[in-house]
């Protein structure tokens, strides 16, 4: 749940059929690692924070209050959609073009310009990941965004998520144009 669900980090749900229950232990034991009931079994850890699976309830009451998945997938592809056209657009570059089965809702890849910046940037790539871009976008700009080397090109991965709007595409455009010193 966490992530997508804005859950705390370590929220998740679990459903074990009752005939494997009594064979399903915590990695980590406590004096409860013997009860014959599961969720006793998992209840205390230790040292660990009890507060995610307390949020359990309201956080699947908050993700209902937002119109459930259906509403959340749409509203992040429509914007994702939006965002990857406004910036391809701007930047005077292409989407990342795949099939519809490869595509995940809510992202998109656009290519950045091919600019000397660019490319001293591409020099530096680990590994397909352009840290440096992005240290400087959120140094500079205080923009987050992926940018990954593929196929020969920097591309931007833009994901979106209910708490993204317009504006912040519109911060990652000109922040791009700003950095690769790219023309109003």
């Amino acid at each position: 749940m966490y992530k997508w669900n804005f859950a705390p980090r370590g929220l998740a749900l679990l459903w074990i059929h009752p005939k494997y229950q009594d064979s399903i232990h915590p990695p980590v034991t406590s004096h409860k690692q013997f009860s014959p009931r599961l969720q006793d079994r998992f209840c205390i850890q230790g040292c660990r924070e009890d507060v995610p699976p307390i949020m359990g309830p309201a956080v699947i009451d908050y993700y209902e209050q937002l119109g459930g998945m259906d509403t959340i997938m749409k509203y992040n592809s429509d914007l994702a959609e939006w965002a990857a056209d406004m910036l391809s657009k701007a930047w005077g570059t292409e989407k990342l073009v795949l099939p519809d089965g490869m595509r995940c809702p809510g992202m998109h890849c656009i290519a950045v310009p091919d600019t000397e910046k660019t490319r001293s940037y591409i020099a530096t790539c680990d590994g397909g990941t352009c840290i440096d871009l992005m240290f400087d976008l959120q140094d500079q700009h205080n923009v987050n965004c992926g940018m990954k080397l593929f196929m020969g090109k920097m591309w931007a991965r833009i994901s979106v998520h209910v708490y993204h709007h317009e504006e912040d595409f519109y911060k990652l455009r000109d922040a791009v144009k700003a950095l690769l010193k790219l023309d109003s």
